[in-house]
């Protein structure tokens, strides 16, 4: 069957099908048309883009095909792509070599102000990002919405973080949603070791998103257990070292602009000027987001049970286990009652699922000195129902086991919140 220009329909990112399936490599020799002219005239296609884009149609770039068509070597496609960001994005040297020879321009934007050497460094052609470097590309330079080419980088081209930062790259620097690439990589499957190699670089762990997530959060939001490995050890390298701050560092660490809690009072009344505990940066980065979500709600929805495991092995003090959202939601109240409706990968069976979950739990409450020793481990009943559609369901709580408070009608909360900062307090 034919893939034609009959398929200008739009796809993903506003591009056309035509266009998504020449990106995925779809259209061959057999599959193109007939008579190809409307397709190319779809895409905006000059002969230069026909031949780096589509070599196996009419040939691959050549100096007599760039003599009759100089004038367009830096024309732009319909996405504004110009013939260099095409053979960027495949990797073919040979064409990149021969555009910048004619004076392609290496720091062409298309309109999303994308560069071939961005392009490069997301496909992982590493050979091809080290050739645009050595000819003049701006390392430095940001798209629309203000990624950095730390942004783009692929797992392959990890080993040029330490280059593009000293060329002047900012490690840290922010896009239009507050994000950096520290927390871009965590957020896909595909970069841990750009994660790896940008916290050797001493990327900030703790700088959060404008909906005040940060790394930890998104790597478990996004259930990418090699992204949040990367983030635990990095946390344990760094966590030899202790530090004394104020009382505004305390009350940085615990304050929830969705959950106003007893905690304030600690932050405001029993935290002296300068007290020394230990780790205190921990208490920074386990600190909810904006809507009092913390890593554990997360891990309760979107977790696999890898990335339970991951987090049940790290050092977990300052993690309120107790911590409820602004909906009124703990951790566990998230995987008993609405796992199901948020997860949607592959499901291990509920068993193995819970009991890693409870694993995770109960390293939290041990590690905030939460957890009373139990031979039977009954710290928690719970009456759910998996194959009930009453959303009004409840998990009870066996407070007389472990000393905590269940969420009456009436929204009292605090004894959890007094128990959880007193361990705290403790620790």
């Amino acid at each position: 069957m034919e893939l034609g220009a009959g398929s200008a329909g739009q796809a993903r990112d506003g591009l056309t099908v035509s266009r998504y399936l020449l990106g995925k490599c779809i259209y061959n020799q057999d599959s193109l048309p007939k008579d190809p002219t409307d397709l190319f005239e779809e895409l905006g296609f000059t002969d230069l883009h026909v031949a780096v884009a589509l070599p196996s149609y009419s040939g691959r770039v050549s100096a007599e095909l760039l003599t009759a068509n100089f004038v367009s070597i830096n024309s732009t496609d319909t996405l504004g792509w110009t013939p260099l960001h095409w053979a960027a994005s495949k990797g073919d040297i040979s064409s990149v070599k021969l555009l910048l020879e004619w004076k392609a321009r290496v720091d062409a934007v298309d309109k999303a102000g994308t560069t071939p050497l961005m392009v490069a460094c997301q496909f992982g052609f590493c050979e091809c990002v080290q050739l645009l470097i050595e000819e003049g590309a701006d390392v430095r330079m940001r798209n629309a919405r203000g990624n950095t080419v730390l942004f783009h980088l692929s797992n392959e081209c990890a080993g040029f973080v330490g280059q593009f930062i000293r060329s002047g790259v900012q490690l840290d620097q922010r896009d239009d949603c507050g994000s950096t690439a520290l927390l871009a990589s965590v957020s896909r499957k595909t970069g841990p070791a750009v994660a790896a190699a940008l916290c050797e670089m001493g990327a900030n762990i703790d700088s959060r998103n404008e909906h005040g997530k940060n790394a930890i959060s998104l790597a478990t939001n996004f259930n990418n257990a090699g992204g949040l490995e990367i983030l635990v050890q990095h946390l344990q390298k760094r966590s030899e070292v202790a530090t004394t701050y104020d009382s505004d560092d305390v009350m940085q660490a615990f304050s929830s602009n969705a959950n106003e809690t007893a905690l304030d009072d600690f932050h405001q009344g029993e935290a002296s000027h300068s007290m020394s505990l230990p780790r205190p940066s921990y208490l920074r980065h386990w600190a909810p987001d904006k809507f009092g979500h913390n890593a554990l709600h997360f891990a309760a929805l979107y977790g696999g049970t890898q990335v339970m495991k991951v987090l049940a092995g790290a050092d977990l003090r300052g993690l309120n286990p107790l911590q409820q959202d602004e909906q009124d939601l703990a951790p566990d109240d998230c995987f008993y009652l609405y796992r199901d409706f948020y997860y949607g990968a592959v499901r291990a069976p509920f068993e193995e699922e819970e009991a890693a979950w409870r694993s995770l739990m109960d390293s939290a409450r041990r590690q905030n000195g939460l957890l009373i020793d139990c031979e039977d481990d009954e710290s928690l009943n719970y009456s759910y129902d998996s194959n009930s559609d009453d959303e009004d369901q409840v998990i009870h709580r066996n407070v007389s086991d472990w000393g905590g408070t269940s969420s009456d009608e009436s929204g009292d909360v605090c004894q959890d919140e007094d128990i959880f900062q007193d361990a705290v307090q403790e620790l």
